[in-house]
Parts: structure tokens; sequence; C-alpha cells
């Protein structure tokens, strides 16, 4: 009992791990489209998620399971990947430029709403009682981030136009993307080979437009968007980490906390590079505990 005491604490720590990372994914990715395209900062991400995914099934004992691959799998991580880590990363990115990272995250932490939806459609899988509660206080805390960006007129409210769409749709491709990842993880038997095959299809989807906005080059050079994709593969293994020794209804709220993160990062590590007002902090605290109440059984 002990022991799984213990085994839980820490897949509890590498959850809150999660947030942090995706946090500061957020943040540095902004700083790095100050010079980038949206459309480079995804391809980039994806390409590191290959090398990173491609080593750590290598690591973990799976790297055989790429000989044996069912195509429904394949299938499923290729569909997962041009979801989750080509279109939903673009969305998200887009909206952190247009917006910033502090209010398109409480905004995109609104998958918890969408994610019973669709593991019905997609996996056949249910939801818990506390939806209605939860997806209440998202709401309000969307309105407050709402607030926060004043009544803007022209082509700023065209941006907030822009970053509010793109985060409500990240939130859509987000959920139904990570519904086709469970699938392929249960074809593939393997996490890390299906995160290198979805990173790989984001890679070659993105491709043709990365093309048209000068390629890999300038991208690889910027040490924001390479600490940025970096940021994003870890959390990807920290939260992977976290579920293989902590539950479902733990891990999940845990992880779910990054809005509140990226705040805090705002203040202190990243202090200046966000525009943090009462209404962005007080909507992020009750986004989260909207998607904590989702998230839970």
């Amino acid at each position: 009992v002990h022991e799984r005491g213990r085994l839980q604490q820490l897949g509890i720590s590498l959850a809150i791990l999660t947030a942090l990372l995706w946090g500061a994914t957020s943040l540095e990715m902004r700083k790095a489209m100050v010079r980038l395209s949206t459309i480079s900062v995804t391809a980039l991400t994806s390409a590191i998620g290959v090398a990173m995914g491609f080593a750590a099934s290598l690591l973990d004992g799976s790297g055989n399971r790429y000989l044996s691959l069912r195509l429904d799998g394949v299938v499923f991580a290729a569909v997962a990947g041009v979801l989750v880590f080509a279109l939903g990363r673009f969305l998200w990115y887009l909206a952190i430029n247009e917006i910033g990272a502090s209010r398109s995250n409480s905004v995109v932490a609104a998958e918890a709403l969408i994610a019973p939806v669709a593991s019905v459609t997609v996996a056949k899988e249910g939801f818990g009682p506390l939806t209605i509660l939860g997806s209440a206080l998202v709401v309000l805390g969307v309105w407050l981030i709402y607030r926060s960006m004043g009544n803007r007129g022209g082509s700023e409210g065209g941006r907030k136009a822009l970053g509010l769409g793109a985060s409500v749709a990240a939130a859509f491709v987000f959920a139904f993307g990570s519904a086709f990842a469970r699938l392929a993880n249960l074809s593939t038997g393997s996490p890390t080979v299906t995160y290198t095959l979805s990173s790989l299809s984001a890679l070659l989807a993105s491709t043709p437009f990365l093309l048209r906005s000068g390629g890999f080059s300038a991208a690889m050079r910027n040490g924001h968007a390479a600490l940025g994709g970096l940021f994003n593969s870890l959390a990807s293994f920290s939260y992977w980490g976290a579920l293989s020794l902590a539950p479902v209804p733990v891990v999940v709220p845990a992880s779910q906390t990054f809005p509140v993160f990226t705040v805090l990062l705002s203040l202190t590590a990243y202090k200046g590079s966000e525009r943090i007002d009462s209404y962005s902090v007080l909507g992020a605290l009750l986004a989260t505990l909207g998607v904590v109440l989702v998230s839970l059984p």
C-alpha cells in the first residue's frame, strides 16, 4: 500500500510537471513567433517529436514494434498526428500569437468539455457526472478572459476574434484527435511508437506549407522555437509517465492546470511577455477548476 501511494505521488508530480511544460511551451513559442511563421514552429515541433519519440521507443524497448505494426494502428496514429500535432498545434500557436499564451491556454483547456463527446463518438467511452458544473465554470472563465481583452476595434478587434476562434477550434481538434491517439495506442501497444508515427504524419502534412514559408532553416536557428519544441515533447513523455504511475482521474485534472501555470510563468520567469490583469487571472483559475471537475469520474 505504501509503495502504491508513493508511485501515485510520483505520478501526480509528473502530471504537474506536464502542466508546467505546456505553459512554458506556449510562452516560448510566442517569443519564437515574433520572427517565425506559425507553420514553421508547428513543423519544427513535429520534427523534434519524431526524433525524440523514436529515441524514446528504442530506450523503452518498444522499437521492435515498428516491424509488426497493424494497418489500423498506423491509420489511427496518422489521423491523430494530422489532427493534434499538425492542425491542433497550428491553431494553438496561431491563437497564442494573436491573443497571448495565458488567454489562449485558458480557452484551449475547454478541450475537457469536448473530450466527453469525442470519447463517446470515437472511442465509445463515457464521462463523469460533474461535467455540467465544470462546463459552467469553464464558460464563465472564458467569458472573464474575453472581458480581459477589452473592447478592441479595427485590426485589434480582428486579432481578438481570430485568437478566440482559433483557441476554440484547437480545443475541438485536440479533443477528437486525442480519441484517435487512444485507439492508436491500443493497436500499437506503445505510446512512444504512436507518438513517433503521429509526429511523422504531422511533419509530412505540414511540409508543403512549410516550403512556401522559407523552410526549416530560420526555425532551427531560433532558440525559442527549439526550446518550445523540446518542452512540448518532454511534456508528452511526462504525461505518459504519469498515466503509467497514477489513475487517469488523478492525472488528467493535475495536468489540466496548465492555464494557471501559464499565468504564473508570465508573472515570474517570463515576466513582461504577457499582459496579465485580474480578469485573466480569475478566468484562468475558474477555467482550470472547471476542467478539473469535468475530468473527475
